[in-house]
């Protein structure tokens, strides 16, 4: 927790994806994404899950 409340993910912006969707098939459709933090007040964060 940080002195003013919040916490440090509200602070950064944590991004993680791949390049292909199923390995053992080397298909590139329904490539993973997550995308996590707040960006200082830059990202609306309502804590969706989109498929």
């Amino acid at each position: 927790m940080e002195s003013n409340g919040q916490s440090v993910l509200d602070h950064t912006t944590f991004y993680l994806a791949s390049d292909i969707g199923d390995g053992s098939g080397a298909n590139h459709w329904d490539i993973p994404v997550m995308s996590a933090g707040g960006a200082c007040g830059a990202l609306k964060v309502d804590g969706r899950h989109m498929h």
